[in-house]
């Protein structure tokens, strides 16, 4: 039932986590992408709520994911942590904030994140920790 099943992180608790085309999905039969999760040998769709395509990037051992989301929306990016999505706000050592045109990439067991945030310099490198 899917195609173009790619896996891109295993949590050290063993969750291997990817991504996977759709066959013949509303609205966009040849593109829609969502996540999964295997866990214990068990698949789990996984999709961030009216977002056309999900891409997930890693996951820790605590079950934090993180992701890209592609289908238009400045909100490129998404955490998924204790049962919920949320699309994440960097902060900068000066206190400045942004919460679009980034893509978070890596989450370790210590809940910190690395990320390319779009600057007027271009994209940039980010590690650190976010609020949501």
């Amino acid at each position: 039932f899917a195609r173009k099943t790619q896996a891109t992180a295993i949590s050290d608790t063993g969750v291997v986590v990817g991504t996977y085309a759709l066959q013949n999905s509303a609205p966009d039969p040849d593109q829609t992408t969502h996540g999964f999760l295997l866990l214990n040998g068990r698949w789990q769709d996984f999709a961030f709520p009216n977002r056309l395509d999900t891409y997930i990037t890693d996951i820790n051992a605590s079950g934090t994911i993180v992701g890209l989301l592609d289908d238009g929306s400045p909100n490129y990016t998404f955490i998924y942590k204790s049962g919920k999505f949320y699309y994440p706000v960097f902060v900068y050592p000066n206190g400045s904030k942004q919460s679009t045109h980034a893509e978070v990439i890596g989450v370790n067991g210590y809940g910190e994140i690395s990320a390319f945030i779009q600057t007027s310099k271009g994209w940039e490198p980010y590690v650190g920790t976010c609020s949501f």
